[in-house]
């Protein structure tokens, strides 16, 4: 993905944009996540990231591991492992479990 965003003169932002068309990403090969309603956001001071719904995602997740982060304009970001084939990736995955109107 190659996006450039001008950050906020002073403070912090965060955007958030749907993205067009089918976007998938992969791993070795490995269609992990597959959308049409995936969304990009761009934070100040962090590379964009591009998000799915969880229906989306192609590949098991592990139970809810130990690991949660906090962000006050996202919420918790609750983690998981991605359980592939010939390998764990741990921590690959973080999902808002609460309802984070930035999602929307």
């Amino acid at each position: 993905m190659n996006v450039h965003v001008k950050p906020p003169a002073r403070g912090y932002g965060i955007l958030v944009e749907p993205l067009s068309g089918p976007v998938r990403v992969f791993r070795n090969g490995v269609l992990l996540a597959e959308s049409s309603a995936a969304k990009v956001m761009y934070e100040t001071r962090l590379p964009p990231t591009v998000y799915f719904p969880r229906d989306d995602v192609l590949v098991p997740l592990s139970e809810r591991v130990a690991l949660q982060t906090f962000c006050p304009f996202k919420g918790t970001a609750c983690y998981h492992d991605l359980k592939l084939e010939d390998e764990r990736v741990d921590n690959a995955v973080w999902i808002y479990e609460s309802d984070s109107k930035l999602f929307e």
